[in-house]
């Protein structure tokens, strides 16, 4: 498991990188945006994860959609967690 990691490591920030290296307006504006919370959202994405594919599992919902929804819900709780740390004091 750990020896995933790091590579899984140097191709999020490559990609990364080169979105906002890029003079694509709107990918500069996303990697912005994730950036601000890429903490939380580390700490937060797997147990998202696990708990849509828990839920969804079985069902008509395919795993890409599973997975969609899975990002948007960890970066809804990866935001409000980097507020709540920010109004805390912790950050």
């Amino acid at each position: 498991r750990l020896l995933n990691d790091i590579p899984a490591f140097i191709g999020f920030l490559s990609f990364f990188f080169w979105m906002y290296m890029s003079n694509i307006q709107w990918m500069k504006y996303i990697t912005i945006k994730i950036s601000k919370c890429s903490f939380e959202l580390y700490l937060l994405h797997m147990a998202i994860l696990d708990v849509v594919f828990y839920y969804i599992h079985g069902s008509i919902i395919s795993e890409m959609v599973a997975g969609l929804v899975s990002i948007v819900v960890a970066y809804v709780f990866a935001w409000g967690y980097s507020k709540l740390l920010l109004k805390c004091g912790l950050k």
